[in-house]
């Protein structure tokens, strides 16, 4: 669904995944990614910095955070 730009679907399928499995870094990481691409950026920073717990060296996660503190103003962030 994710590829296809059917955002909706893509984030019911995250939810039930993440149900059953809270901790998969890849699951936790797709929500993040999903809620950025749609502009949710505070579900986004929330789902990345979970992300972040689970995998706390991910140059993915830091990108996309530093992202959304651009698109945010934020600069301080940013780095």
């Amino acid at each position: 669904y994710l590829r296809v730009q059917r955002y909706q679907q893509s984030g019911e399928v995250f939810d039930r995944l993440l149900a059953k499995y809270p901790n998969d870094f890849n699951f936790v990481y797709l929500k993040g990614y999903l809620a950025r691409t749609v502009g949710l950026y505070d579900e986004a920073t929330t789902a990345f910095e979970r992300a972040a717990k689970i995998s706390p060296n991910n140059a993915d996660v830091s990108a996309n955070l530093g992202f959304i503190a651009i698109q945010r103003g934020d600069m301080v962030k940013a780095e």
